[in-house]
């Protein structure tokens, strides 16, 4: 019994060993699945932390960044980790681990977008790419992974295109896991989540910013309509900020050249920085004659299209440049431009945005012209309505109507005098002068015989308008009038002289002096047509209504005369024997007759006098 029981002792002792080895493995697998859901948990809160910081800062795209990328260096136990944007066909490094240094982002900063480095192969291929040693691939760049041995890295996807990517590195040779490649991928999307938002949040604020611009802009039109220079002042200094310069101008074309009338920065510190010739050597003269947008990312680089000053360049920086047309009805009246001082060229929608500028610049200079016009078509009314009323009460007074018409001629004129000449045979006389310049003019050029090569006569004997811009630039017939040195000694330098025509016939002239350059538009010398016309109109009624009282004059004394011999005649019937009697009526006759004429002959006088000399 004793040998019988020997074995099952053994065999109890045998299976008493074996269950021992199961607690050991147990725990093995219970420390692998610890493991394992630890580095689980520490992805899922890695990731969590990540969405926090992508949902609590939308618009701190460096700051999430870098989360992930130093989270995905400490979960990956790596030495190196970066985040790059594509920009063209380079890497441009925005985002890296807080342990990595900058060895590896050096290396890969402005590296071409190739097969050259495993960022670069990744995102040709549009997916993971895991290299467990570089020193056994030999077509990659050594430079592209520094000191790094075991490289992978994941494409940043939007819309199926690769913007950028995300690396992890080890500096020895250890691959990554199957897991931790496919959670890099998890990363790089949640990369791409964090540079959409903060992309969109930027385009939101952009077009905000862009809303408030053209509301400030519309608004300060709509408060200011008529003051072109306020609305043009502030659409630069808008298109200035929200487009990123270093200055911006406002020119208009007037007399076939370029004119600044708003600028800011830079080009109103320095005089000419933008260039505004208005040629095709300049953007701004370009933009005009091609009526569309300029743009010149580096000038310096097109110096043979758009040759720079040196001297001009010496006193401010100017490197890229823009400039569009403001169009009115298909043609340039002007150009706005926008200067940066460093190499940074426009987008497309700040092209776009520019243009709309343009387009409210337009707007004001409109508004501004539109109005101007309706308050000198005002004044015109209103001043031919005063010169009417005047006529009509004194229809006998030209001289009143003639003075009433230079003084308002003066002030819509903003003339330094204005004098109304009339034509007594051959001489020129003096009818009307107004003007604080008034007295200098006629004491400067008297009354005296036609001139051909003065203005008054030239108007006079050639029956057309003169306009003369300046006076120091007389062109022919007047090109030696030898009163050219009088008139500038009498402070005149502009001059427009319109005929008084009666019939076809030129009676006399209104001429208007200005003591500045300053060329009559032509809606000023359609005005002062009206002013001769109104001076004609007040000439002859004086004259016809004179003509009329003389008329009536040459009747009373007739009738006068047949009344007086009527009575005498009667004297004579009724007493054919008292001479005495006859002879007292016809001596009373007599005298009342040369009362009557005198009294006639000194009203003449006086309606003379009030009639100008008609």
């Amino acid at each position: 019994m004793a040998r019988g029981k020997s074995p099952g002792k053994a065999g109890q002792a045998k299976k008493k060993a074996a269950p021992s080895r199961e607690p050991a493995n147990l725990r093995r697998q219970l420390a692998a699945k610890d493991r394992e859901l630890a580095r689980s948990l520490e992805q899922q809160a890695a990731s969590a932390e990540i969405l926090r910081a992508i949902a609590s800062s939308p618009g701190e795209l460096n700051r999430v960044l870098d989360i992930i990328a130093d989270t995905a260096q400490r979960l990956f136990d790596a030495d190196r980790s970066t985040i790059t944007r594509i920009e063209g066909n380079v890497f441009r490094e925005v985002a890296a681990g807080r342990a990595s240094g900058r060895f590896m982002v050096d290396q890969l900063s402005g590296t071409p977008v190739d097969r050259g480095s495993v960022s670069g192969r990744a995102a040709a291929d549009r997916c993971v790419v895991h290299v467990p040693d570089v020193l056994a691939v030999p077509d990659l760049y050594p430079q592209a992974s520094g000191e790094m041995r075991t490289v992978v890295a994941a494409p940043l996807l939007r819309e199926g295109e690769a913007i950028g990517t995300i690396a992890v590195a080890r500096e020895e040779v250890k691959p990554f896991s199957d897991r931790e490649v496919a959670l890099l991928q998890s990363f790089a999307d949640q990369a791409v989540i964090a540079i959409e938002n903060a992309r969109l949040l930027g385009e939101l604020r952009e077009s905000l910013d862009h809303q408030t611009a053209n509301a400030d802009v519309l608004d300060t039109i709509a408060r200011a309509p008529g003051d072109a220079e306020q609305v043009l002042q502030a659409i630069v200094r808008t298109a200035h900020r929200l487009l990123r310069g270093s200055g911006a101008t406002i020119s208009r074309i007037r007399d076939g050249t370029a004119r600044r009338v708003a600028a800011s920065g830079l080009a109103a510190q320095v005089p000419g920085l933008v260039g505004e010739r208005l040629d095709r050597g300049t953007p701004l003269g370009r933009a005009v004659f091609d009526r569309r947008a300029i743009h010149v990312p580096d000038i310096l680089k097109e110096a043979d299209e758009f040759p720079a000053d040196p001297a001009v360049l010496g006193r401010a920086p100017m490197r890229t440049i823009l400039a569009t047309p403001l169009m009115r009805e298909g043609e340039a009246i002007g150009a706005i431009a926008v200067l940066r001082a460093e190499v940074q060229p426009f987008t497309d929608k700040e092209i776009q945005l520019l243009e709309t500028f343009a387009d409210q610049a337009v707007i004001a200079i409109e508004n501004a012209r539109l109005l101007a016009e309706l308050r000198e078509s005002l004044d015109n009314q209103t001043a031919s309505a005063e010169i009417l009323r005047t006529i009509a009460a004194s229809p006998a007074e030209a001289g009143r109507a003639l003075d009433t018409i230079a003084r308002i001629a003066a002030n819509l004129f903003g003339a330094s005098s204005v004098m109304i000449r009339r034509l007594d045979g051959d001489v020129l006389r003096y009818a009307a002068a107004i003007g604080p310049s008034a007295e200098r003019v006629m004491d400067m050029i008297p009354e005296g015989p036609l001139d051909p090569r003065s203005v008054p006569g030239a108007t006079i004997l050639e029956k057309r308008q003169i306009n003369i811009p300046d006076m120091d630039r007389l062109g022919p017939p007047m090109s030696d009038w030898p009163g050219t040195q009088q008139a500038r000694a009498a402070g005149t330098r502009a001059s427009a002289a319109t005929p008084l025509l009666r019939q076809g016939e030129a009676i006399g002239a209104i001429v208007v002096h200005r003591s500045e350059p300053k060329p009559f538009t032509e809606r000023e010398l359609a005005q002062l047509s009206n002013f001769a016309d109104q001076a004609v109109i007040a000439i002859e009624n004086a004259r016809l209504l004179a003509e009329l009282n003389a008329r009536m004059r040459e009747l009373s004394e007739s009738l006068d005369q047949q009344t007086a011999t009527s009575e005498i005649l009667r004297a004579i019937a009724s007493a054919p024997g008292e001479a005495e009697s006859v002879l007292q009526t016809i001596a009373n006759t007599a005298h009342r007759l040369s009362v009557k004429q005198q009294l006639r002959e000194r009203s003449g006088r006086r309606s003379r006098t009030r009639g100008g000399g008609s």
